[in-house]
């Protein structure tokens, strides 16, 4: 395709440069995503020949279903920006939608980390003071300088979630959000493509919706799922999540396809989906979860002490978000009036 020549003069700013800087940006990210992929299963086998007292030597089996889900979280998440830094150094208009809807989800879902990181600080400060210590890795320390080393870890921590998954995101957003940076992309790529058929809160809709598409199946890795009010498990666990798995690719493409049908279908779905998780972390522990993924007993005790893991926290958790999605589902509603689908 030829590129567009330029005026002189432009009604816009041109950030055909900036689009490149920040290109090369996204496709480092892509490239770090990548390296933390192939470091993954590294660290899982360094991890488990090391005995619990810090000896090497006591070879454990390492967890293939942890190394398999992270692996191919990673992979994907690489894919994905570089994919994004390609589309944006060529000026691509497609790449604005995309990267405005994985910014905000990424934002969302930072902004929720931070807020339960925060909230569970002290039981997290906790936590690594015991697991410390259980490992033997303080058994020459005192007490103080172990909380010492575990708030460091705690604050380290917040500021990595603050930097990534908040600082990160949000720059996204007020980058490709610019009038300036979409009236670049059409200047250089003037052919309409698919994401430009919808609004991009639409898009965006439809893009979480696909993502629940994608991490749906890593539960048939573990076989258990809530279902009003009990842990399905095995083949019942299996058939359940295909299921649902079908379900949320059928609304993706409803909501993309802005069906009045698929918004009522996803309001009504994740009401029951609310009621589901509410239902069954009153009656059960959420620590169960982890019990019948395999966890060992050391492990549970420690997650135990975690508040953001018990089932009170849980249940509280999934209400404020749900009404919150619904809240959003509601806002967005105008965008599946029946002139809009006929666009």
């Amino acid at each position: 395709m030829l590129t567009p020549d330029v005026p002189s003069s432009l009604p816009f700013r041109d950030r055909r440069t900036a689009l490149i800087v920040a290109g090369i940006l996204l496709i480092l990210i892509g490239a770090l995503s990548g390296c933390m992929a192939a470091l993954i299963p590294v660290g899982l086998l360094l991890a488990n020949l090391v005995a619990p007292d810090g000896r090497a030597g006591a070879v454990h089996v390492p967890d293939v279903r942890s190394i398999t889900m992270g692996v191919v979280l990673y992979l994907l998440v690489a894919l994905l920006f570089v994919w994004l830094g390609v589309g944006s150094i060529r000026a691509r208009r497609w790449v604005r939608s995309i990267a405005l809807s994985v910014a905000w989800m990424w934002l969302i879902m930072g902004a929720i980390s931070l807020a339960s990181f925060i909230l569970t600080a002290g039981d997290i400060e906790a936590t690594i003071a015991a697991s410390m210590q259980a490992q033997g890795q303080g058994k020459s320390l005192d007490t103080s300088t172990l909380a010492t080393i575990a708030a460091v870890a705690v604050v380290a921590s917040a500021a990595f979630i603050a930097i990534f998954f908040i600082a990160l995101p949000l720059a996204m957003v007020l980058f490709y959000q610019s009038r300036h940076v979409q009236a670049t992309l059409v200047h250089y790529n003037p052919q309409p493509g698919w994401t430009d058929r919808v609004p991009v809160i639409v898009l965006a809709t439809s893009l979480g919706l696909a993502l629940g598409v994608i991490s749906m199946p890593v539960g048939l890795l573990y076989g258990v799922m809530p279902f009003f009010g009990t842990l399905l498990e095995g083949p019942a666990a299996w058939a359940a999540i295909l299921v649902s798995t079908l379900i949320l690719a059928a609304l993706a493409w409803g909501i993309y396809r802005q069906s009045v049908v698929a918004w009522w279908a996803t309001v009504l779905l994740s009401a029951l989906a609310a009621v589901s998780t509410i239902l069954t972390f009153s009656r059960v522990e959420f620590i169960e979860v982890y019990r019948h993924m395999g966890l060992a007993e050391h492990d549970l005790a420690i997650l135990r002490e975690q508040r953001m893991l018990q089932s009170p926290f849980v249940v509280v958790s999934t209400l404020v978000m749900t009404i919150a999605w619904l809240i959003f589902l509601v806002a967005i509603r105008k965008h599946f009036c029946p002139e809009s689908c006929k666009r």
